[in-house]
């Protein structure tokens, strides 16, 4: 990856920034229990078909050797506390 850093890491998924955007990569997803998957696939559903000014658009999203990986556009604001 590009010059990039971690922001954020759960069970499921780790998330990284770049200049311009958000790398979400939900991992070994496939060795997961199926609820992990039809999660990941409702998640990219309603990103990929909401058009709300509050939701963040999903620019990209491809497999990659098990990992699925979403690409966003980075948000202006942080908020972190």
């Amino acid at each position: 990856m590009e010059d990039c850093e971690q922001i954020a890491k759960t069970n499921t998924s780790v998330v990284y920034s770049t200049k311009k955007s958000v790398i979400k990569v939900l991992t070994n997803i496939f060795r997961k229990p199926i609820y992990y998957r039809r999660m990941a696939i409702r998640e990219i559903s309603i990103l990929k078909f909401c058009k709300h000014p509050n939701i963040i658009k999903l620019n990209t999203c491809h497999l990659n050797g098990g990992h699925i990986c979403l690409t966003m556009p980075k948000m202006k604001s942080n908020l972190r506390m």
